[in-house]
């Protein structure tokens, strides 16, 4: 089973973890990383005299994330190619009403979402 959470909305001072069964990536803050490290792992041992797994040879590789002043500016981008590329691919309609109404059916699931939540911003008075 796979867990994952976060918000880019949120502040979390602790690093961001993932570990995988060859690599660990940890980077901060989630929000909007900037830097970060891949630990490979090496050949796995058992050290007898704490009883801890350990591994032989690992490597570690730095990361360096290009930061934004729009930190939605990777998701919009991301989105746009997977269109675009449903598209050529003909498994989306060009019609203006498909997008229109997956935009709103979208829009009434949130509203829905937050409604059963009792979520209510400043600015829904308006």
């Amino acid at each position: 089973m796979v867990d994952f959470g976060w918000s880019k909305i949120s502040r979390d001072d602790l690093a961001s973890e993932i570990e995988g069964e060859a690599a660990t990536i940890v980077f901060d803050p989630m929000s909007n990383p900037t830097s970060g490290r891949v630990t490979w792992r090496g050949t796995a041992v058992r050290n007898a005299g704490a009883g801890a797994a350990a591994s032989v040879g690992d490597r570690v590789e730095e990361l360096a994330f290009d930061v934004c002043e729009n930190d939605m500016v990777y998701e919009v981008a991301d989105f746009a190619r997977l269109v675009a590329e449903a598209r050529e691919a003909g498994a989306l309609p060009d019609e203006l009403g498909c997008w229109q109404r997956a935009s709103l059916d979208a829009l009434h699931v949130t509203d829905e979402a937050r409604r059963q939540a009792g979520i209510v911003f400043p600015a829904d008075g308006e």
